[in-house]
């Protein structure tokens, strides 16, 4: 994939691969940290990245700082009339999006230039969703702690199924979702507003293997 620029093309490293990944970034009054986001998003050494931007009635800057983005990236940018909330605005920008994997990216979370990639390279055919650990960091992006014990997660891939209908135990930041999946079992529930994550790994382990990652973690 190649990004626009003012002065010319940006050519980014390329891993060979013909699967699309849209790569969803929800935001509402973001715009201390949404240019990192979208970024961490534009220097993937993936090549076949779509990017869409969404933005839920934000009353800070954000919609200054992403247009002024989009003016120079070649990305989707969709902004709600109203406000929506996040699981909503979730489903609308996917709606909008033609990868054959979803990665939905917090406002004010980041990924490593590698995430993709290596996240894609572990998806086995009966995989409909990888996740992964994170890297907690602060406002000044400052790794705080790891988020999660690897060896403890490994152990949940088996067990994913009675797991889920316990605790919500899977981090979104940075999971890759199968495309086909997320449709057949509807998307994200929007009778919740804001924390509709739950019902869909639970939807989603029905249709197939929820997968704890270890090739790489996202910042969080």
């Amino acid at each position: 994939m190649l990004f626009m620029q003012d002065d010319g093309l940006v050519k980014m490293k390329h891993v060979s691969s013909s699967a699309k990944v849209s790569v969803i970034v929800p935001t509402y009054n973001g715009s201390e940290f949404i240019e990192e986001t979208i970024n961490s998003v534009i220097e993937q050494d993936y090549c076949n990245v779509e990017l869409i931007v969404i933005d839920d009635c934000s009353t800070d800057n954000t919609v200054k700082v992403v247009s002024k983005l989009e003016s120079k990236f070649n990305f989707k940018f969709l902004s709600n009339e109203t406000n929506q909330g996040l699981m909503k605005t979730n489903n609308i920008a996917v709606k909008e999006s033609s990868g054959e994997y979803l990665l939905i990216l917090g406002h004010d979370d980041l990924l490593a230039s590698n995430h993709i990639s290596q996240l894609l390279n572990d998806f086995k055919p009966n995989d409909v969703m990888l996740w992964c650990n994170s890297d907690v960091i602060d406002a000044n992006g400052k790794i705080v702690e790891e988020s999660l014990k690897n060896y403890v997660q490994l152990i949940k891939n088996n067990f994913s199924r009675p797991l889920l209908m316990v605790a919500n135990y899977i981090s979104s930041t940075g999971a890759i979702i199968r495309r086909s999946t997320f449709d057949q079992v509807g998307g994200f529930s929007e009778q919740y507003r804001h924390f509709g994550e739950w019902t869909l790994w639970i939807k989603l382990a029905a249709k197939g293997q929820i997968k704890f990652s270890t090739q790489t973690k996202s910042y969080y």
